[in-house]
Protein backbone atom coordinates (compact mmCIF):
# COMPACT_ATOMS: atom_id res chain seq x y z
CA UNK A 1 0.00 0.00 0.00
CA UNK A 2 1.22 3.47 -0.76
CA UNK A 3 1.26 6.32 1.76
CA UNK A 4 -1.96 7.90 0.52
CA UNK A 5 -3.88 4.63 0.88
CA UNK A 6 -2.57 4.16 4.41
CA UNK A 7 -3.48 7.74 5.29
CA UNK A 8 -7.02 7.21 3.96
CA UNK A 9 -7.39 3.93 5.86
CA UNK A 10 -6.21 5.63 9.04
CA UNK A 11 -8.62 8.52 8.51
CA UNK A 12 -11.51 6.10 7.91
CA UNK A 13 -10.73 4.27 11.13
CA UNK A 14 -10.77 7.51 13.12
CA UNK A 15 -13.88 8.70 11.24
CA UNK A 16 -15.84 5.66 12.43
CA UNK A 17 -14.97 6.53 16.02
CA UNK A 18 -15.79 10.22 15.44
CA UNK A 19 -19.14 9.31 13.87
CA UNK A 20 -20.15 7.17 16.85
CA UNK A 21 -19.10 9.88 19.31
CA UNK A 22 -21.11 12.37 17.26
CA UNK A 23 -24.27 10.29 17.46
CA UNK A 24 -23.89 9.63 21.18
CA UNK A 25 -23.28 13.34 21.67
CA UNK A 26 -26.51 14.20 19.81
CA UNK A 27 -28.57 11.62 21.72
CA UNK A 28 -27.42 12.89 25.10
CA UNK A 29 -27.84 16.52 24.01
CA UNK A 30 -31.49 15.95 23.09
CA UNK A 31 -32.07 13.95 26.27
CA UNK A 32 -30.43 16.66 28.39
CA UNK A 33 -32.55 19.38 26.77
CA UNK A 34 -35.78 17.44 27.29
CA UNK A 35 -34.96 16.69 30.91
CA UNK A 36 -33.87 20.30 31.49
CA UNK A 37 -37.25 21.49 30.23
CA UNK A 38 -38.90 18.95 32.54
CA UNK A 39 -36.96 20.37 35.49
CA UNK A 40 -37.95 23.93 34.57
CA UNK A 41 -41.66 23.19 34.21
CA UNK A 42 -41.69 21.00 37.28
CA UNK A 43 -44.22 23.08 39.26
CA UNK A 44 -46.81 22.40 36.56
CA UNK A 45 -45.99 18.70 36.37
CA UNK A 46 -45.98 18.20 40.15
CA UNK A 47 -49.76 18.61 40.36
CA UNK A 48 -50.45 15.80 37.90
CA UNK A 49 -47.80 13.53 39.41
CA UNK A 50 -49.24 13.99 42.91
CA UNK A 51 -52.68 13.13 41.53
CA UNK A 52 -51.32 9.77 40.32
CA UNK A 53 -50.03 8.81 43.76
CA UNK A 54 -46.32 9.35 43.12
CA UNK A 55 -44.37 11.43 45.60
CA UNK A 56 -43.49 14.61 43.70
CA UNK A 57 -40.26 15.21 45.61
CA UNK A 58 -38.94 11.76 44.74
CA UNK A 59 -39.92 12.13 41.10
CA UNK A 60 -38.33 15.59 40.92
CA UNK A 61 -35.11 14.25 42.42
CA UNK A 62 -35.00 11.41 39.90
CA UNK A 63 -35.66 13.72 36.94
CA UNK A 64 -33.01 16.18 38.13
CA UNK A 65 -30.47 13.38 38.62
CA UNK A 66 -31.20 11.97 35.16
CA UNK A 67 -30.77 15.45 33.72
CA UNK A 68 -27.41 15.76 35.44
CA UNK A 69 -26.29 12.42 34.02
CA UNK A 70 -27.47 13.37 30.53
CA UNK A 71 -25.59 16.67 30.68
CA UNK A 72 -22.45 14.91 31.91
CA UNK A 73 -22.56 12.31 29.15
CA UNK A 74 -23.24 15.01 26.56
CA UNK A 75 -20.10 16.85 27.69
CA UNK A 76 -18.13 13.61 27.84
CA UNK A 77 -18.99 12.57 24.28
CA UNK A 78 -18.74 16.12 22.92
CA UNK A 79 -15.15 16.30 24.14
CA UNK A 80 -14.32 12.98 22.49
CA UNK A 81 -16.01 14.04 19.26
CA UNK A 82 -13.96 17.25 19.12
CA UNK A 83 -10.74 15.37 19.88
CA UNK A 84 -11.36 12.84 17.11
CA UNK A 85 -12.30 15.62 14.65
CA UNK A 86 -9.01 17.34 15.44
CA UNK A 87 -7.23 14.03 14.97
CA UNK A 88 -8.82 13.69 11.53
CA UNK A 89 -7.56 17.15 10.63
CA UNK A 90 -4.10 16.17 11.81
CA UNK A 91 -4.18 13.05 9.61
CA UNK A 92 -5.25 15.01 6.55
CA UNK A 93 -3.01 18.06 6.91
CA UNK A 94 0.06 16.63 8.66
CA UNK A 95 3.45 16.63 6.97
CA UNK A 96 4.60 13.65 9.05
CA UNK A 97 5.42 10.42 7.26
CA UNK A 98 2.58 7.91 7.50
CA UNK A 99 4.61 5.48 9.63
CA UNK A 100 5.10 8.12 12.35
CA UNK A 101 1.55 9.37 11.91
CA UNK A 102 0.14 5.89 12.55
CA UNK A 103 2.00 5.64 15.85
CA UNK A 104 0.88 9.12 16.89
CA UNK A 105 -2.75 8.41 15.98
CA UNK A 106 -2.79 5.08 17.81
CA UNK A 107 -1.34 6.74 20.90
CA UNK A 108 -3.87 9.59 20.74
CA UNK A 109 -6.80 7.21 20.19
CA UNK A 110 -5.77 5.11 23.18
CA UNK A 111 -5.67 8.29 25.26
CA UNK A 112 -9.12 9.33 24.01
CA UNK A 113 -10.57 5.85 24.63
CA UNK A 114 -9.49 5.68 28.26
CA UNK A 115 -13.05 6.26 29.42
CA UNK A 116 -14.13 7.64 32.74
CA UNK A 117 -11.51 8.55 35.28
CA UNK A 118 -11.82 9.35 38.93
CA UNK A 119 -9.12 11.10 40.96
CA UNK A 120 -7.61 8.88 43.64
CA UNK A 121 -7.89 11.32 46.53
CA UNK A 122 -10.75 13.48 45.34
CA UNK A 123 -8.46 16.49 44.94
CA UNK A 124 -6.62 17.72 41.91
CA UNK A 125 -2.86 17.97 42.02
CA UNK A 126 -1.81 21.02 43.97
CA UNK A 127 -5.09 21.46 45.82
CA UNK A 128 -4.81 21.68 49.56
CA UNK A 129 -1.28 23.04 49.47
CA UNK A 130 -2.29 26.08 51.52
CA UNK A 131 -3.82 23.81 54.14
CA UNK A 132 -0.53 21.97 54.64
CA UNK A 133 1.95 24.77 54.10
CA UNK A 134 0.06 27.99 54.70
CA UNK A 135 0.24 30.97 52.40
CA UNK A 136 3.84 31.74 53.31
CA UNK A 137 5.10 28.24 52.54
CA UNK A 138 5.77 27.23 56.14
CA UNK A 139 4.30 24.14 57.70
CA UNK A 140 1.48 24.92 60.12
CA UNK A 141 1.78 23.35 63.56
CA UNK A 142 -0.54 20.46 64.27
CA UNK A 143 -2.58 20.05 67.42
CA UNK A 144 -3.27 16.71 69.07
CA UNK A 145 -5.14 14.33 66.81
CA UNK A 146 -3.41 15.56 63.64
CA UNK A 147 -5.67 18.57 63.14
CA UNK A 148 -4.35 22.07 62.55
CA UNK A 149 -3.89 24.13 65.69
CA UNK A 150 -6.71 26.60 66.23
CA UNK A 151 -5.86 30.11 65.15
CA UNK A 152 -5.82 32.88 67.72
CA UNK A 153 -8.78 35.19 67.33
CA UNK A 154 -7.97 38.46 65.61
CA UNK A 155 -8.25 41.55 67.77
CA UNK A 156 -11.50 43.41 67.27
CA UNK A 157 -11.07 47.00 66.20
CA UNK A 158 -13.64 49.28 67.75
CA UNK A 159 -13.54 52.76 66.18
CA UNK A 160 -15.38 54.31 69.14
CA UNK A 161 -13.59 54.04 72.50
Amino acid sequence: MDDDSLRIALAQDVHIKQWSYGWLNKVFFVLAMLLSVAVMVWPLMAVTINARGVDAAVAQTVVTALDGFAIYFYQFYKKRQVLTENLLRRIVFSDLPVAKLVDAVIEEMSRIDQGFGFPASGKKAGEGEEERHGKGGTVKPKAKGGKAAPAKPAPVFDPQP
